[in-house]
């Protein structure tokens, strides 16, 4: 499994639109599968680390999903589902995400890759996910959304610290991370299940 090339580009590119698809798209019920798709390709791009670890940071996010979205359908079939809002703001948050995902792209390469030697999809994955991540929490209010944004930001962190320090005992510390983020993002969402989105 190699992050060098064409291979890792598509890893990085792919949890980049996942990324800002749950940002884009209104519906609830993206951005779980948006979630996994990011998990999956994050762990394509751990190259420094172990393919055991890697394995298990896949695992571990198909975890995290499960108990989100255990947790979403559980709120709708007590409470009924979130009203689906298309947000009034929509031309915004495309245009928020486009120039925050080139600005991304272009400062995880300058600083990423000429700093730690990344390969380009690294340094690109760990730029989209971060920058991205960063925007989402800071374009929502629902918990889910908010956890989504944080997890992205946690992918992109791990990616870039991979090639920093890949200490087999501190990655397994970053890999479990996203269950206590999903477990406070579960409660959080039980408490207000059926709020909707309201900032544009």
């Amino acid at each position: 499994m190699s992050a060098q090339g064409s291979f890792g580009i598509l890893a990085a590119a792919l949890a980049g639109i996942a990324c800002a698809a749950a940002i884009l798209v209104p519906r609830r019920g993206v951005v779980i599968p948006a979630l996994l798709l990011q998990f999956v390709c994050t762990a394509m791009l751990l190259t420094p680390l172990p393919t055991a670890l890697a394995i298990a940071y896949a695992a571990v996010g198909a975890c995290v999903c499960g108990i989100l979205g255990v947790t979403v359908g559980g709120a709708e079939a007590l409470q009924g589902p979130a009203p689906v809002v298309v947000p009034s703001g929509l031309a915004f948050r495309l245009a928020a995400v486009l120039l925050v995902g080139l600005a991304s792209a272009a400062l995880s390469r300058q600083v990423l890759g000429a700093q730690t030697g990344m390969g380009m999809g690294g340094s690109l994955g760990a730029g989209l996910l971060f920058g991205l991540g960063l925007l989402h929490v800071g374009l929502s209010e629902e918990p889910l959304r908010v956890g989504a944004g944080l997890l992205s930001m946690l992918g992109g962190f791990q990616i870039g610290y991979a090639s920093v320090e890949p200490s087999v005992a501190l990655q397994g510390l970053l890999i479990a991370l996203p269950l206590l983020i999903a477990l406070v993002v579960a409660y959080l969402i039980t408490l207000s299940p059926g709020r909707p989105e309201s900032r544009p």
